[in-house]
């Protein structure tokens, strides 16, 4: 349990680090079989320390070697690689650029192999997000042609503008994504 408000402003104090362990262990790790929706964090956080309390910044040319170095965030990449793997699979990713080869070879892999839907949020307008995916990896527009189910241009604010009531854009989300689950 972690008492501090997440909403704070300015610099990260040091309570507000969290040690990430370099192993798991076999209470870390349960079985997927049983579960129908997942919630996975595809990309670290700015307040990540290693167990020796050095900070934990994954970037440059060797993301992937360095990932799978780390006992949770390469389990992270495994749930993904399960998850991706099962039949039926609907994916939403919300504030993804697919800059990740390493992320996107799975995603496309799973389209292709698994005939994998993905449904995205991002602020740009869809020509806009088609283009920025082909600068970064031309390689990947097939597998965004063959598995785009949904594309919603907004951001959080206006996805969740107040407590009061379901904005026009959540509807929508709910009606294409969480239909048939």
């Amino acid at each position: 349990k972690y008492n501090f408000d997440f909403r704070q402003q300015g610099a990260l104090t040091e309570q507000m680090y969290f040690a990430i362990p370099k192993e798991l262990n076999t209470e870390h790790k349960k079985s997927l079989d049983d579960n129908t929706s997942f919630y996975i964090k595809l990309h670290g956080s700015c307040n990540w320390v290693t167990e020796d309390k050095k900070h934990l910044i994954i970037t440059g040319q060797n993301k992937t070697g360095e990932i799978l170095e780390n006992g949770l965030l390469s389990w992270y990449q495994d749930i993904l690689k399960q998850v991706l793997d099962g039949e039926d699979v609907k994916v939403f990713f919300i504030g993804y650029g697919f800059r990740d080869t390493y992320l996107n070879e799975i995603i496309k892999d799973a389209i292709f192999k698994k005939d994998l839907k993905i449904y995205i949020l991002s602020p740009l307008k869809y020509s806009d997000f088609r283009e920025q995916v082909r600068k970064v990896w031309n390689g990947f527009n097939g597998a965004l042609d063959q598995g785009l189910s949904g594309y919603f241009k907004t951001d959080l604010k206006e996805l969740f503008p107040n407590q009061s009531g379901i904005s026009a854009i959540e509807k929508e989300i709910e009606e294409s994504f969480f239909k048939n689950v």
